[in-house]
């Protein structure tokens, strides 16, 4: 999982090097780029979006702000599809590690409490 969320890391930044300034939490950093997808189709509408992922209006704004004004390159259809499914992987199996991690914690209180 951490050398997913190093490549999603990796391939997004090609086409957003900004977000990883703004977000350093790897499992939020996957859910803003599945989010954002294409920086340059980023609307002010989708910044309480930004909000409820990275939970900061002023980090959502300045994430908005950095797309805008951003240096990264263009990104094809056809990458974009390629990162976003991966970081969508990336995502389903950190939440489900978080999943599992209860589910252990509840079994082990109460078989060894």
């Amino acid at each position: 999982l951490n050398t997913m969320a190093m490549r999603v890391r990796e391939w997004y930044s090609w086409h957003f090097p900004e977000l990883k300034e703004h977000v350093k939490d790897n499992y939020l950093f996957a859910k803003c780029a599945a989010y954002i997808k294409d920086k340059s189709k980023l609307t002010e509408d989708m910044v309480p979006g930004i909000t409820d992922i990275v939970m900061d209006e002023d980090a959502a704004m300045k994430i908005y702000k950095a797309a805008k004004t951003s240096m990264g390159m263009d990104i094809s259809e056809p990458d974009l599809l390629n990162v976003t499914t991966f970081t969508e992987r990336m995502i389903s199996l950190a939440t489900y590690r978080k999943q599992l991690y209860t589910y252990l914690e509840e079994k082990m209180s109460t078989v060894a409490p």
